[in-house]
């Protein structure tokens, strides 16, 4: 039984490795498919909580990915969580039988905190990092869409 267990968890890690590789890449090609690093940010802080290393890793390999197809500043949506899972998420315990609040209530936070420190930066540095438009907003819902199917 813990073979066929361990041999279904490593076909599962196999597919998730494809798609954080491979998805970055058709997201560049197709603008209209999400990001989706709010649900990349709930997984990193839910994987930090369960200390599980492949969850941590498949995360911030693939939120680094998204920075370098978008040349985004790079670790913007690792920091953005780490700040998220040290200032917010303690905070975050109280209301911790809701597990669909949890995750709403930080996907929503890591798009706004990560939007604002994006913005900051191109400011920073006189510079176009990415333009407010109806599709971020679009982005930003299908994130928010997404939570209630993790």
């Amino acid at each position: 039984m813990g073979r066929v267990n361990n041999k279904k968890r490593d076909k599962n890690s196999i597919y998730l490795w494809i798609f954080v590789i491979f998805y970055p890449m058709i997201f560049t090609l197709y603008n209209f498919s999400p990001p989706l690093l709010g649900i990349a940010s709930y997984i990193l802080l839910d994987a930090f909580e369960r200390r599980d290393n492949m969850f941590i890793s498949i995360a911030i390999v693939y939120m680094l990915n998204i920075d370098i197809n978008f040349s985004m500043p790079m670790f913007l949506g690792v920091l953005t969580t780490l700040f998220i899972y040290i200032v917010i998420y303690p905070k975050l315990l109280i209301i911790n039988h809701c597990k669909i609040c949890v995750a709403s209530i930080i996907v929503i936070l890591f798009n706004l905190l990560y939007l604002e420190l994006t913005l900051l930066y191109g400011y920073i540095f006189q510079i176009d990092i990415i333009g407010i438009d109806t599709v971020l907003f679009v982005y930003l819902i299908f994130d928010f869409v997404m939570v209630l199917f993790i």
